[in-house]
């Protein structure tokens, strides 16, 4: 699988980002949260000196490689696998979380236990269609971390009114990172993580594979 970087250069890492802004690093701690969260335990094999673990980096030499041991990617599946046998206590959410479609996707998603209790997968669907438009050359932490914790919650069966509303994130998420290409413009880093987030789980999670070939 060819990776991305900001050139587009495939014999690079995919996200090698220097001087990374504190909403990826948010990012990065706040899914290390989540799987901490549901005790699973990271375990990535170093090949050499530079292919440290996040958990390891300054904020500065944060390197993420879609084709080495341990793969953003990997740590979705093994948080899907997590999630099957995880039990959600409904006492403990957060009665007072009420979905406002015109706010509540500006600030961090809940934990994900409101995401297996309380959405169902019409509505995590309808979120999707409604967060596609938000993918932009400044896409925030918090939009990319609300697709993050839906792609965890639905499953990969899809009937194909479904399948077409994943593909249409993914195909903004492509058509984003072109317009960046061919502008000459500078996506925030969380713009960039978050076209390849959504286009690697789509492409490999969802099976909608013809669109990992954006990624080469």
């Amino acid at each position: 699988m060819n990776t991305y970087d900001d050139e587009d250069n495939i014999s690079k890492p995919a996200l090698s980002m220097e001087g990374v802004d504190p909403e990826v690093l948010k990012y990065f701690l706040d899914v290390k949260h989540e799987a901490q969260s549901l005790s699973l335990l990271y375990h990535e094999t170093e090949s050499n000196t530079e292919n440290t673990s996040i958990e390891d980096k300054e904020d500065s030499e944060i390197e993420i490689s879609h084709n080495r041991d341990y793969s953003l990617y990997d740590k979705f599946i093994a948080l899907k696998e997590k999630l099957k046998t995880h039990v959600v206590d409904p006492s403990s959410l957060n009665k007072q979380y009420n979905l406002k479609w015109k706010t509540s996707f500006q600030n961090p998603p809940p934990d994900i236990d409101y995401f297996i209790f309380a959405l169902d997968r019409k509505i995590c669907f309808e979120i999707l269609i409604f967060l596609t438009k938000w993918i932009t050359l400044s896409t925030t932490v918090n939009t990319s971390l609300w697709i993050w914790k839906i792609f965890l919650k639905l499953d990969n069966l899809l009937e194909a009114n479904e399948c077409s509303i994943l593909r249409d994130l993914a195909n903004t998420a492509i058509s984003r990172k072109q317009q960046m290409k061919e502008a000459g413009k500078s996506a925030n880093s969380t713009s960039k993580f978050t076209y390849y987030m959504v286009i690697i789980i789509v492409g490999k999670y969802y099976g909608q594979t013809d669109l990992l070939d954006s990624l080469s």
